[in-house]
């Protein structure tokens, strides 16, 4: 894992002076129109405020109560407002979430982090790893793509498993199989991975280097996902037995799901976040 103070991924608790404040999150015309626009209560208005704030400043939404305390004062004081004891309850604030980050997104022309994104990643990484090997600089790398591409940053867990997960394949040699689940144009680079003979199953396809699969002998074979239900009740039958298991990090009901994104955001995620529905 890397430390993410060696690296330049934002930290939204940083305590900003009266400049930096002034600089990095005065509202302008244009933004108070939108964000009356957007939401007709104090409180909406406010967090939309934070997260427009906080996307253009940033590159990230970050959780409403990691952002520290003096910037949402003086977005408050903006808006005409007192600083708020409480946001909403933690249903209400999710659905608040997703619909007003939408809207950002929308109002500032930059998009979501997704499966193109990480393909488009993996390739930026993979050419630095060529002249850079500190996983740090390699995240800072990856940091300045997604931002020269008005892309959301994602968790810094996220990041630091993909360069991770990168750094392991550059080293890799003369593996019998490789089963890439993120596919696309980017699963050539497996082919240096794999021993002659080898086999390389892509999940999604896009493979584009057959010519030099056939050099390697490399056998690839793009496997379709189809419902199969006999399939699906003996994976369930397994995963009952404990054959197969699931890696959770940690588990809330779906009333708490505002503490599950901070758990996300805190990264070092050892396995899947889960939400349970009473």
């Amino acid at each position: 894992m890397s430390a993410i103070d060696r690296t330049a991924y934002p930290r939204p608790g940083a305590r900003l002076t009266r400049e930096e404040l002034g600089a990095r999150y005065n509202l302008t015309e244009t933004d108070l129109a939108f964000v009356q626009a957007g939401t007709r209560t104090g409180a909406g208005r406010l967090l939309l405020a934070m997260l427009l704030k906080a996307r253009r400043d940033l590159g990230c939404f970050p959780a409403p109560n990691t952002i520290h305390a003096g910037t949402v004062a003086h977005l408050a004081a903006q808006l005409g407002m007192a600083h708020p004891t409480a946001w909403p309850d933690e249903v209400r604030l999710t659905k608040s979430l997703y619909r007003y980050q939408a809207a950002v997104r929308i109002y500032l022309s930059v998009t979501a982090y997704d499966a193109a994104a990480e393909q488009m990643l993996a390739s930026t990484v993979l050419e630095a790893a060529e002249t850079m090997s500190d996983p740090a600089d390699l995240i800072n790398r990856a940091i300045e793509a997604l931002q020269a591409a008005a892309i959301d940053l994602p968790a810094f867990s996220t990041l630091d498993r993909l360069v991770n997960r990168l750094r392991a394949e550059d080293v890799a040699h003369d593996v019998d199989l490789v089963l890439d689940t993120l596919g696309g144009p980017t699963t050539g680079r497996f082919l240096r991975t794999l021993k002659h003979g080898g086999a390389l199953f892509p999940v999604l396809p896009g493979f584009s280097d057959a010519e030099e699969a056939a050099k390697l002998g490399v056998t690839v074979s793009m496997t379709q996902v189809r419902s199969n239900g006999p399939q699906l009740a003996e994976f369930g039958r397994l995963l009952d037995a404990g054959t197969v298991r699931v890696a959770i990090d940690s588990t809330f009901p779906l009333a708490d799901a505002r503490k599950a994104h901070e758990r996300a955001a805190r990264g070092h995620i050892q396995g899947k976040i889960v939400l349970t529905v009473a």
